[in-house]
């Protein structure tokens, strides 16, 4: 520690903050007993002194109390009791205007606000997230002239954000109260807002280096087509916001997107070029490093000022200091000095998933990259390449962890594909196409012979990422890691460098005559003979070495599947808005996913209004949260009906998750939907199954269905029914003793039909008794046409789960449904109200229920 001082200081303030992060005292407490405890083994071994270990604690206080004082202080000055409520206010735009399609999106700080509804003005500060719906094409225009730093008045409706209705998901409220936002505003038409005469604002600078942007960015457009166009705009400049989404996919599945995000690299490769560019100019080094101090903020604010760009900026700028004032630059307290300024500034980067892999990245190949080198060959002919290799395996080594915590996903083709695409992006693509840029300022003519090259190289890269990201067999799934786990992992690589880094590397001997004259002839020393010295294997050798890479492989296969030894049964019904959608993990870990949710859509949408990457249950709710679950693969996929509620997400669940059948009702209706799925099952080669009345079929030894509804017989061929719901899959699930009944979107006709059917089947001993229902998930989402007395009084629900939207416009579940549930004294959930709904089966038979 009396080495690094600085470094550990830092560690202990952060350490304060992560421990205040989840507002429990308990684990402030335990965290800040550990820190003693470590404290005094390190000054029993003499390697921290008293007035370190007092200035570490007083740091590891001061960032507790930095964190609680932030969030103490981050509320709103409305009264939440207002939940939604009409409003005008005026204020400042203070970030970039955001069109896709007929969504306009901004920041929004109002400076007088007032409810007409409750006749209360307020004249407090307030931020806001606007989302503001233009109504008519003719409004684009307008929408297009509202900038950052715009004095603006603005009448809508506030609303409180979504909180996460799936558990593990992502947290709308918690992501907006991280950047001082408590509030939704949601305005229609061009016609709420209204310019008001304009002020200075700070957000009018900002706007300024806007501007600057997207004039920089301006020839990419003419010299290159729209894909290539806005895939450099990222590369070079940082602006995303044209970036194609499935090629954005494609690069996060092999983890290249590290490539689009400005960072070190593309920080780097700047510098390389302004210094090539000084040299020729024959600058002294004085010179060039007083001008790369000038130069590193104005490009850190071009590319957005991203935590990333910042990071690698500030200790650009700090390494530049270090050189001129000729001290040793020690990379580990650059980047402590970096991370305290930036947490001291904005608290919350903390929580950033660009700030957090950007240092422990960097940290990790600072520590890590000596340790590598010093087990690889030690020669100069290929050092290059042991450098790059060195570089691209401990940053896949130390990004994974965080990986799989946010994206839930990795590639065993990553390591190849930073390997070959990293180096060959950097050093060729961002030159040239800078390059190409600058000139295309001048004379697009004259640019266009490199942007021919830089054409050539894109189409390239993306043919072997697209090829790459397609070997679905080397594409894994990994549920998110505890904490724990994550610390585990880097406590084991840490002591593995850590110890690597000790390795000494004797040169080798060229020839006999530098031989040592201590040294025994030919090899042969005859001591040995008088005393004779054991032998150790390279095994023996590095038992630690091996002991840790065991344990991090154990860690793996844990990570991978960290349900394998659990026999309990877990059903969820998920909140996918007005739709449905339940997933089921069996004792034995099969999982069966039942109904797919979806977006009903009413009419077909004007190509105007059409987004950019447009709101989908299936990508944007349950494909994340089946994989932040470790589902590897679906056993069965059970579809209900066709109707788009039922049917819309699982298209996209289809395309990334491999399914080994799907039940259906064996018929077909006419909808984009249905089309694009059994086209999607066609091209998988997935197996389709009609289930029929009265059949039985076991998933696992603990968990069977059985199928009440529709079809008495196979049919000789699908047969098309538009409406849909009376033809719903219908069935009971037994998993160890307790029964769960899944009643797709039928009505109170069809309920009698089954009742009837049943009945009769039981008579002819073609059928035992139904026993009565635990849990049964309620037909049509509550609609007050199902679920009727006599539907009740046959299948007797213990618990009654009713998949609904909140606000939808059915008005569902309906109060006489309610009603005829409370007389049946059958408990009700509703993902409306508590989000999703968890049931878990022990192996004695019994559940619980958790809700989010």
């Amino acid at each position: 520690m009396a080495k690094r001082p600085l470094l550990y200081a830092v560690l202990a303030f952060l350490l304060g903050h992560i421990s205040i992060i989840f507002q429990d005292i308990a684990l402030w407490l335990l965290l800040t007993f550990a820190l003693i405890i470590v404290l005094i083994i390190a000054g029993l071994r003499q390697a921290c002194s008293r007035k370190l270990a007092c200035l570490l604690l007083v740091l590891f206080m001061l960032g507790s109390v930095q964190r609680y004082t932030v969030d103490y202080y981050n509320t709103t000055a409305l009264p939440l009791q207002l939940d939604q409520a009409d409003a005008e206010a005026s204020g400042i735009i203070t970030s970039e205007v955001e069109i896709d399609g007929n969504m306009v999106r901004f920041t929004f700080q109002a400076k007088e606000l007032f409810f007409p509804r409750q006749d209360l003005p307020i004249h407090e500060s307030e931020t806001f997230a606007v989302q503001l719906t233009l109504q008519e094409q003719s409004e684009l225009e307008q929408a297009s002239t509202w900038r950052r730093g715009l004095n603006i008045a603005l009448q809508g409706t506030i609303t409180i954000p979504a909180e996460a209705n799936n558990k593990g998901m992502f947290d709308y409220r918690q992501y907006l109260q991280r950047k001082g936002i408590h509030w939704l505003w949601k305005s229609k038409g061009s016609s709420s807002l209204q310019i008001m005469d304009s002020n200075w604002h700070y957000s009018s600078l900002l706007h300024q280096i806007d501007l600057l942007r997207k004039r920089m960015a301006a020839p990419l457009d003419q010299l290159y087509n729209e894909v290539e166009s806005g895939y450099l705009k990222g590369l070079i400049l940082g602006i995303r916001e044209d970036l194609d989404p499935e090629q954005f996919r494609s690069f996060s599945t092999l983890g290249l997107t590290h490539i689009l995000a400005i960072s070190g690299l593309h920080v780097a490769v700047f510098m390389y070029i302004v210094t090539t560019v000084l040299k020729w100019m024959r600058c002294s080094k004085e010179q060039i490093i007083s001008l790369l101090m000038l130069a590193i903020p104005c490009y850190v604010a071009i590319t957005g000022a991203s935590p990333s760009v910042l990071r690698a900026g500030m200790m650009a700028m700090l390494g530049l200091l270090a050189a001129r004032a000729g001290r040793l630059k020690d990379g580990l307290h650059i980047i402590a000095i970096v991370a305290a300024l930036l947490v001291l500034w904005k608290p919350y980067l903390l929580h950033d998933v660009s700030f957090q892999l950007s240092f422990v990245v960097t940290l990790g190949l600072i520590v890590g990259v000596p340790a590598v080198q010093r087990l690889l060959p030690q020669t100069t002919r290929w050092k290059w390449l042991i450098d790059l290799f060195s570089v691209t395996v401990v940053a896949q080594i130390i990004s994974f962890p965080l990986s799989i915590y946010y994206f839930n996903q990795f590639h065993l083709l990553s390591l190849a594909a930073n390997f070959f695409l990293v180096p060959f992006i950097s050093m060729i693509v961002m030159p040239l196409s800078s390059i190409s840029l600058l000139i295309g300022h001048i004379s697009l003519a004259a640019a266009k012979p490199i942007s021919s090259i830089v054409h050539w190289c894109n189409e390239l890269t993306f043919v072997i990422v697209e090829m790459l990201s397609k070997v679905n067999q080397l594409y894994t799934i990994w549920a998110t890691p505890s904490i724990y786990w994550i610390l585990l992992w880097y406590g084991i690589w840490f002591y593995l460098f850590t110890r690597w880094r000790r390795i000494d590397r004797k040169p080798e001997l060229s020839n006999s005559s530098d031989r040592s004259v201590t040294e025994p002839i030919d090899g042969y020393d005859e001591l040995s003979i008088i005393y004779p010295q054991q032998q150790k294997s390279w095994l023996q050798a590095n038992k630690p070495t091996w002991i840790c890479l065991l344990l991090a492989g154990l860690l793996l296969v844990y990570g991978y599947a960290p349900q394998m030894l659990d026999r309990n049964a877990t059903i969820s019904f998920l909140d996918v808005g007005q739709g449905d959608a339940s997933l089921i993990r069996t004792p034995t870990g099969k999982m069966l996913l039942i109904d797919g949710g979806g977006t009903i859509q009413f009419g077909q949408q004007e190509e105007w209004k059409q987004r950019r990457d447009p709101f989908e249950v299936g990508k944007k709710v349950l494909l994340p949260l089946l994989m932040k679950r470790g589902v590897h693969q679906l056993d069965a996929v059970i579809i209900s009906h066709l109707d788009s509620d039922h049917i819309g997400g699982l298209i996209e669940i289809i395309k990334m998750i491999p399914v080994k059948e799907i039940w259906w009702n064996g018929s077909y209706k006419q909808s984009s939907e249905a089309e694009q799925l059994f086209q999607l099952i066609m091209e998988k080669g997935i197996v389709l199954r009609t289930p029929i009345i009265g059949e039985q079929i076991n998933i696992d030894r603990y968990t069977t269905v059985d199928v009440l509804w529709p079809l008495q017989q196979l049919p000789s061929a699908i047969y098309e029914a538009e409406k849909q719901n009376e033809q719903s899959l219908v069935f009971m699930l037994t998993v160890y003793k307790t029964t769960l009944l899944y009643t797709g979107d039928v009505g109170s006709s069809t309920e009698e039909s089954i009742i009837n059917e049943h009945r009769m089947r039981v008579e002819e001993a073609r059928a035992t008794p139904l026993p009565p229902i635990d849990i049964m998930k309620a037909a049509h989402h509550g609609s007050r046409y199902s679920t009727d007395y006599s539907w009740l009084s046959f299948v007797q629900p213990r618990t009654t789960v009713i998949s609904a939207g909140r606000n939808n416009v059915y008005g569902h579940p309906h109060p006489d449904v309610l009603g005829r549930l409370s007389q049946y004294q059958s408990l009700v959930w509703r993902t409306d109200l508590q989000g999703e709904v968890q049931f878990i089966v022990d192996p004695k038979g019994s559940y619980y229920v958790k809700w989010n």
